[in-house]
């Protein structure tokens, strides 16, 4: 190719480079269009949210093709819907970065974005064809990091189509389109003035109502249990993130009574909007993220020592209050320095995740589980007594004695499971001590020395068992424990001795 003449490059390169966007945009149709219908997501859904996506689907589908078979275009709505399309364009270029990003943000959630800005003016102004056309592209460059299933794309897509033809109905039923195109002088009576004023408002209305009924019906056919107007019309930030949009979408329109050139104005504004969002939002996530670091173990996901602290005082007083109970788990793991010389650390990290996550399953939902450090882990129990909380720490360490898990070994790229065939006994196994609230203390670390007391006393007679502690608030009183009956193992006081 060093001997080809630089036209010859330059043929070759375009030829490849078109070569390359084929083979792209073979591999786009591929991956948006399944063609194995039975193995679309949408017959995941429940049978009346299917009903429902494609009953709108169709009901709009046809209502903008009737509208677009009446409609009339002419030279000047070109002119017109030129500048305006290329403003469209314009803003989806310069902000796909940051909606790509706020898209993966919203982690395949509902995501609002403001091209609404150009198809609410473009419904007021230009006829249904060129409306529908400008929709379909600009939804079509968003789908490319959509991250959504194709159904619920082209259900959001619909909804939206929903809501321009809302405003362009609108617009066709009261002088909106004729003063805001030329084609009838500008308001100047109170009574006109009045009525523009109303058209206005009810093409805004028109256009987030559409959206907010059609999604919020879909929401409704998936949500269970008690349902609140947020979950139906979205949260308030959002909705107020629409209404700040078609406000400048009803700029943009104004500005075109002047000039068409003139909205361009509003894409540098909508730019900075886009951008600015996608600053706030990611601010919020990291501030979010920063807030769970500082409360949460990384390794485990449970509660750290500051995060669960304030949770147990809370539960304490709570209680105190009622004149109720608390019980407090103290966990560790049996023979774990075993497991980091076996495995390693990485290991025994993996050891550490998969208890937290039984521990978490076997627990109830008002209960709170942390890591107290190490190997070790704390259960609250609020308002439970000494013997459910006894059952319910059985329950715990039946459950882990029962568990399989897969570490990978220090050399190589193998895995091992332990415990395999989930048998008791043959896996890891905890030694769990039972401290209560008011019996032994009414304080964290009152209740921690006790519980673990208890703790130790279960590792001396063997391990793998529940042990409650015995005493009063004054921890010299600690000599008495009452033992649960488990099957003891047997197991000599000079390995007891090891954590």
């Amino acid at each position: 190719m060093g001997n080809q003449s630089p036209l010859a490059r330059g043929i070759t390169s375009s030829s490849g480079a078109l070569s390359l966007s084929w083979t792209r945009l073979k591999r786009y149709i591929r991956g948006a269009i399944d063609l194995r219908p039975t193995q679309w997501a949408l017959w995941k859904n429940p049978s009346t949210l299917i009903v429902w996506l494609l009953s709108v689907d169709v009901m709009i589908g046809a209502c903008a093709a009737v509208t677009s078979a009446f409609a009339v275009v002419r030279i000047d709505d070109l002119l017109r819907f030129g500048p305006l399309a290329a403003f469209a364009l314009a803003h989806v270029i310069a902000t796909r970065e940051p909606e790509e990003r706020r898209r993966g943000a919203a982690r395949g959630g509902e995501h609002v974005d403001q091209t609404s800005i150009w198809l609410f003016t473009a419904a007021i102004v230009s006829p249904a064809p060129l409306v529908l056309a400008l929709l379909v592209a600009l939804r079509l460059d968003r789908y490319r990091y959509a991250r959504k299933s194709p159904h619920r794309f082209v259900f959001t897509t619909a909804a939206i189509a929903a809501s321009v033809l809302g405003v362009y109905w609108i617009a066709r039923w009261t002088p909106l389109h004729a003063w805001i195109t030329g084609h009838q002088r500008l308001p100047v009576t109170a009574a006109e003035q009045l009525t523009a004023a109303a058209a206005i408002v009810a093409a805004v209305a028109a256009y987030f109502l559409a959206q907010a009924v059609i999604v919020g019906m879909a929401r409704a056919l998936v949500t269970t249990g008690r349902t609140s107007v947020a979950d139906l019309v979205g949260d308030a930030r959002t909705n107020s993130f629409i209404l700040v949009t078609l406000f400048m979408a009803v700029m943009a329109s104004t500005l075109i009574t002047v000039s068409v050139i003139l909205p361009v104005i509003m894409v540098v504004v909508a730019v900075h909007s886009t951008r600015a969002q996608q600053s706030i939002q990611q601010l919020s996530i990291d501030l979010d993220q920063r807030t769970t670091d500082a409360w949460t173990d990384k390794l485990t996901g449970v509660s750290n020592r500051h995060g669960f602290e304030p949770q147990v005082a809370l539960a304490l007083a709570t209680d105190q209050a009622l004149d109720k109970d608390t019980a407090l788990l103290f966990i560790d793991l049996d023979w774990f320095k075993r497991v980091n010389e076996e495995f390693g650390h990485l290991g025994g990290d993996e050891v550490l995740k998969a208890v937290a996550r039984r521990i978490r399953a076997s627990i109830r939902s008002g209960d709170v589980v942390g890591r107290f450090g190490g190997e070790e882990f704390i259960v609250a129990l609020p308002g439970t007594g000494t013997d459910e909380a006894v059952a319910l720490a059985e329950r715990i360490r039946q459950d882990v004695a029962c568990l399989t898990i897969e570490v990978r070994l220090p050399a190589g790229d193998k895995t091992h499971l332990i415990n395999p065939h989930g048998e008791p006994g043959q896996g890891r196994t905890v030694s769990i001590g039972v401290a209560m609230s008011p019996t032994h203390g009414t304080t964290l670390d009152v209740l921690a020395h006790y519980g673990s007391q208890a703790v130790l006393r279960a590792k001396t007679l063997g391990r793998n068992r529940v042990v409650v502690a015995e005493g009063s608030d004054n921890p010299a009183d600690s000599a008495c424990w009452k033992v649960p009956p488990v099957a003891i193992a047997s197991a000599s006081l000079v390995e007891a001795a090891e954590s």
